[in-house]
């Protein structure tokens, strides 16, 4: 688990990332509990969405975190 630093708000970490090696890491982010990651994701309400499967029938890989509030969702 990683979040972006300098995007903490309101007592709580900012972005939310998850951590996949074959990715790399970007130099801004740095590796979090899973606790605190939780909190910030309940405190922030966000909701989790993923693709299982593709148009294909092969397994999905994309996902996203997204707040509740978003507009074109």
């Amino acid at each position: 688990m990683q979040k972006a630093d300098g995007t903490e708000r309101d007592g709580h970490a900012g972005v939310l990332r998850f951590d996949f090696p074959s990715n790399g890491r970007e130099q801004r982010l740095r590796g979090i509990s899973w606790e605190e990651w939780f909190r910030t994701f309940d405190e922030r309400r966000l909701n989790f969405i993923y693709q299982e499967e593709r148009s294909s029938g092969k397994q999905g890989n994309f996902f996203r975190l997204e707040g509740p509030d978003r507009e074109d969702g």
